[in-house]
């Protein structure tokens, strides 16, 4: 084998080498600026919770492992709604909690005097998710204090069904086309609190 040849076959390893190690680097980078990136944004989600515009929200980024393994109250919380409804984490697309309270204050004057003189009477009645405090006042006021709390999990998570109606022999269904949706189910922790019309909209681009 002549030295020029070998001087060849060394600097195509050499060359090899350093394109490997070139690639190898910027994989590594790559993945190092989306963990940057990753972490910046789940920074700044933390920080929007704890701001005080309340109606505005920056998501979290998680694996479905990062969520599992998290001790954070709210997505132990999510974890569980999980569980109750019966989803599984892997068809999961994004899940958060929504927390709101009302609270009202009213008083109502009347005209004749209607309470025994000096009657100073307040009571409290409710639970966990709601409360009233009744006062009764002499001569003639009655106040009156609710609050209401809310703990809404919204789930979005992808669903197969047959693309027409369900047939009903279950070995005609196994047959039937099939494809994906996405839904989303609301669960309200409050008992108290009934759950309107929804719609969501995916944006199809």
């Amino acid at each position: 084998m002549s030295k020029k040849l070998i001087t060849w076959i060394i600097g195509i390893v050499i060359t090899l080498l350093v394109v490997g190690g070139i690639t190898y680097l910027c994989s590594e980078l790559s993945k190092y600026k989306e963990l940057y990136n990753k972490e910046l944004t789940n920074v700044k989600a933390y920080q929007s919770e704890n701001n005080n515009l309340k109606n505005q929200s920056i998501a979290h980024l998680m694996t479905i492992d990062q969520l599992i393994s998290s001790r954070d109250s709210t997505d132990i919380a999510l974890k569980e709604a999980l569980k109750k409804l019966n989803i599984k984490l892997k068809n999961v697309v994004s899940a958060g909690s929504v927390t709101s309270n009302m609270e009202k204050r009213d008083s109502i004057f009347l005209k004749d005097t209607v309470f025994i003189k000096n009657l100073e009477l307040d009571t409290l009645i409710g639970d966990k998710w709601y409360k009233a405090q009744v006062g009764l006042h002499y001569p003639s006021r009655i106040d009156l204090a609710v609050s209401v709390q809310s703990v809404k999990h919204i789930v979005v998570h992808n669903r197969r069904e047959t693309v027409n109606p369900p047939k009903k022999f279950w070995l005609w269904r196994l047959f039937q086309k099939k494809h994906t949706i996405q839904e989303v189910v609301v669960d309200e922790e409050n008992p108290h609190i009934e759950a309107g019309s929804q719609r969501f909209i995916n944006i199809v681009k």
